[in-house]
């Protein structure tokens, strides 16, 4: 877990969008990153989601029906 901040010039208004826009961001290089390294065993989904306001968290896949 870890934070990181940024101190920039902007609306008020701008700023959950420009939050929203950093999670993207990240949630995009881990899939670019994971698929360059294990290209074979990327799913589609990797279950990582956005909670807003600024949390990025991993959802197990679910188990299959016995």
């Amino acid at each position: 877990m870890f934070s990181a901040s940024r101190q920039v010039a902007i609306l008020g208004e701008q700023a959950p969008f420009i939050n929203y826009l950093v999670c993207l961001a990240v949630l995009r290089g881990i899939k670019a990153t994971l698929q360059q390294l294990y290209p074979a065993r990327t799913p589609p989904d990797l279950g990582i989601r956005i909670k807003w306001p600024n949390d990025i968290y991993h959802v197990p896949p679910a188990s299959p029906a016995a």
